[in-house]
């Protein structure tokens, strides 16, 4: 027999029950309720919590998942205003060439953590080459490495502090070969040779940039006997300011 029909086949027994007396009718009443509650409030009891650890448990398991989820990927846009500057070691006695230019920058960052750097340039009104740069992942254990004359190696790297953002790039080609670099004689370097630098400064907007571009090449001064090894630096640099822009333009 189901427990709610147990109790209610027991409350109409005890209803009939011929109390002796001085014996209280609320016993039968006591019994009856009783019967009532045990079939029906403890269940209810229980399911609700029931639903409760239902119910906490859901919001655990949502917070869990917000901890564990990888913070949001945010991307800033910025326009720079300001000058460029050219200069080549091929022409000493030519002063620097400067004019008006400006940069799109964009920077990407997850979290604490900047993964993309894409500039645009616009150099007397005209569009230049973009270039995006990524930070070079961490080299793997124990992999072989190729050390070929002819290898290209590359490395880009992303910092950043409280002050300013920093990037730097280095592209490096050709034999390895002992040349004059910067009035420094026999200096052990590939035959070609590219950097980038830039740091922008996240409180003033400030930014400079720098492109390098060095290539070692044979020179024969006036009364040698034979070519010694030298490097020719190209220079491109820029000085700007800069701030954020309102739409996205690539």
């Amino acid at each position: 027999m189901k427990q709610s029909h147990f109790w209610a086949a027991m409350g109409a027994a005890v209803g009939r029950l011929v109390l002796p007396a001085g014996q209280p009718l609320g016993l039968a009443l006591f019994l009856l309720f009783w019967g009532l509650y045990a079939s029906g409030a403890a269940p209810h009891t229980a399911t609700a919590a029931n639903a409760a650890t239902a119910v906490t448990g859901k919001a655990g398991a949502v917070g869990k998942a917000d901890e564990d989820a990888p913070p949001p990927i945010s991307t800033v846009f910025l326009v720079c205003e300001g000058v460029f500057t050219l200069q080549s070691d091929r022409f000493p006695d030519q002063p620097p060439e400067e004019f008006d230019g400006s940069l799109y920058l964009s920077v990407t960052h997850q979290g604490d953590e900047f993964t993309q750097i894409k500039v645009q340039p616009f150099a007397r009104t005209e569009r230049q080459r973009s270039q995006t740069f990524i930070p070079t992942p961490p080299p793997v254990k124990d992999a072989p490495t190729d050390m070929s004359a002819d290898t290209e190696t590359h490395h880009v790297e992303i910092a950043a502090s409280n002050d300013e953002v920093t990037l730097t790039e280095r592209r490096a080609s050709g034999v390895h070969v002992k040349a004059s670099v910067d009035d420094q004689p026999l200096v052990n370097t590939r035959a070609h040779v590219q950097t980038v630098e830039m740091s922008l400064n996240r409180f003033s907007g400030k930014l400079k940039m720098r492109w390098d571009d060095r290539n070692v090449e044979d020179h024969r001064p006036a009364g040698a006997i034979r070519a010694t090894k030298i490097t020719n630096l190209d220079r491109k640099s820029f000085a700007a300011t800069c701030h954020t822009m309102k739409e996205r333009l690539f």
